[in-house]
């Protein structure tokens, strides 16, 4: 049976801070994520760092725009999406030479009994 880990409110603290959006200065940054969307987030994808990086590629979407007295806000779908980098899981496994024979390389999870 898998037990299921349960996140608190210090891991969705920790999420909000890896998904804190840069601040410009003006005063316009985000002050923080709803809690219950982190913790939802945490449940979906089960780490924090899977977690950080489904949230990134949800925020890398086109942010700019301009207000009615003129002044525009960046787009941070780039910066969004350099973030989503830094917290993609790994998919490795060993590369196999393609002509060695099948499991010769310890740890690649193939091997045969």
């Amino acid at each position: 049976m898998e037990v299921k880990k349960v996140f608190d409110s210090a891991d969705a603290a920790a999420l909000g801070l890896l998904l804190k959006p840069p601040e410009y200065g003006c005063g316009c940054a985000n002050e923080g994520y709803d809690e219950s969307w982190l913790l939802r987030l945490l449940e979906q994808y089960g780490s924090i760092q899977a977690a950080a990086y489904a949230g990134c590629i949800m925020l890398a979407e086109d942010s700019a725009c301009r207000l009615a007295d003129g002044t525009t806000l960046p787009d941070l779908q780039a910066y969004w999406l350099r973030m989503a980098k830094l917290y993609r899981p790994s998919g490795g496994r060993c590369v196999q030479r393609a002509d060695a024979p099948p499991c010769e390389v310890r740890g690649c999870g193939d091997e045969q009994a």
